[in-house]
């Protein structure tokens, strides 16, 4: 099985944009749990990919079994 590893982060203007690119990230995760196209990955897109946003910060994070991603990614020191 493959392993998706996935970390993107953006920086937008305006509120609007941020829930386009939050819309773009979930397509992202959405094609990538699609067993009929990556089926060897599916299933860790499907559990482990997440979006966050704060402010005008948007981050798509998709890793392996047994990583944590942190509950606010956009704290991480």
């Amino acid at each position: 099985a493959t392993h998706p590893c996935e970390i993107v982060l953006v920086e937008v203007a305006n509120s609007t944009d941020v829930r386009k690119v939050v819309d773009i990230f979930q397509a992202r995760i959405d094609n990538g749990a699609d067993d009929t196209t990556y089926p060897e990955s599916a299933a860790g897109w499907a559990k482990f990919a997440q979006v966050h946003k704060s402010g005008n910060f948007v981050c798509m994070i998709v890793l392996p079994e047994g990583y944590v991603i942190p509950e606010n990614v956009f704290e991480m020191q």
